[in-house]
């Protein structure tokens, strides 16, 4: 397990599992990134505020609200 600041390298394929919009942490943490599958916005960059949508994507937690990447 890496602990601290710096770079990471992966040899094989980094996988995360996937969820739903309802699924996200409820207290998350700047930084967090979480694949999500129902996203109701698909623009990066875009707030996302509901799931049952037709987007998969990243949704990234940036201090505010999660972002559609």
């Amino acid at each position: 397990i890496k602990t601290g600041i710096g770079p990471v390298s992966f040899g094989d394929v980094l996988m995360l599992k996937p969820v739903a919009f309802a699924d996200l942490p409820s207290a998350p943490v700047e930084g967090m990134i979480v694949p999500i599958v129902d996203s109701n916005v698909g623009t990066f960059g875009t707030a996302i505020t509901a799931g049952a949508g037709a987007n998969h994507g990243l949704a990234y937690f940036d201090g505010t609200a999660w972002t559609y990447r």
